[in-house]
């Protein structure tokens, strides 16, 4: 989010309010997992941690990185609500860099940000709280977390039922439950035979090319598909008197997939 693209997000939100429609944006940061090709410099994440998917090694973030990251999600929070978008949600979930700090398989700190749930919970937590200061209690926003991550060392259904229910007295408006992380098991989020050619044929490098055309199915893991997977997992936050709308949004999202 930086100032050279709100005009265009300006025309984009225009466009979608002149059909009756709102339009929400999805923030997130990748963390471990950013390209250092894109961003020119070593990537950093909640721990020092190598990352097969991108083929290198993330710095741990100092508390400084920490507090400036904090306020990037606050000032594009800021410039969304300004070029017309009607709500924001915030990605905490599917490995990216809030996520990493929940996940005790990224966050190895030993610091006041890593340990207990409580201490991984910081950083997402000053980010939710800081942009519903900053965008007022009347504007939506969202958090899309995970129920699962879905490989061992990862958090678990117990364990989201307490972070949805800290991101609920953070101010976050809904949640958008999904499972999966980017970076170790994608397809939990998505389930069904894994496009293995596709994923293959979308990469420029010759090596990941081949790499992923022979080892693809060895290296991301394939998970069955069934109608509205994500379901069970919804009921039990709801359970927990966590969100209504968290079931409404996980049909909406599973109905999405299926189709």
């Amino acid at each position: 989010m930086r100032k050279e693209i709100l005009p265009d997000l300006i025309r984009l939100t225009a466009a979608v309010h002149a059909e009756g429609a709102a339009a929400s944006i999805q923030l997130g940061h990748c963390g471990f997992f950013t390209n250092k090709k894109v961003i020119g410099k070593q990537p950093m994440g909640a721990s020092a941690k190598w990352c097969t998917y991108c083929m290198s090694r993330s710095r741990e973030m100092t508390v400084r990185d920490i507090e400036e990251k904090t306020d990037d999600f606050i000032r594009a929070a800021e410039l969304a609500k300004e070029t017309g978008f009607d709500a924001i949600e915030i990605h905490a979930g599917h490995g990216y860099l809030l996520s990493q700090f929940l996940s005790p398989w990224t966050n190895k700190r030993a610091d006041r940000f890593g340990g207990s749930l409580e201490n991984r919970l910081r950083l997402p937590m000053m980010v939710i709280e800081g942009v519903k200061k900053a965008v007022g209690s009347d504007f939506p926003v969202l958090v899309k977390m995970n129920q699962m991550d879905g490989m061992s060392g990862g958090i678990s259904i117990e364990d989201a039922v307490k972070i949805a229910k800290a991101f609920e007295n953070a101010g976050a408006d809904a949640l958008v439950p999904s499972a999966g992380f980017t970076s170790k098991v994608p397809f939990l989020m998505l389930r069904g035979n894994l496009p293995v050619k596709e994923m293959s044929n979308n990469q420029s490098d010759i090596l990941k090319k081949a790499g992923l055309k022979l080892f693809g199915r060895f290296m991301v893991p394939e998970h069955p598909y069934k109608p509205l997977f994500l379901l069970e997992g919804a009921k039990k936050l709801k359970k927990q008197s966590v969100f209504l709308s968290s079931i409404l949004a996980v049909l909406i999202r599973c109905r999405a997939y299926s189709n």
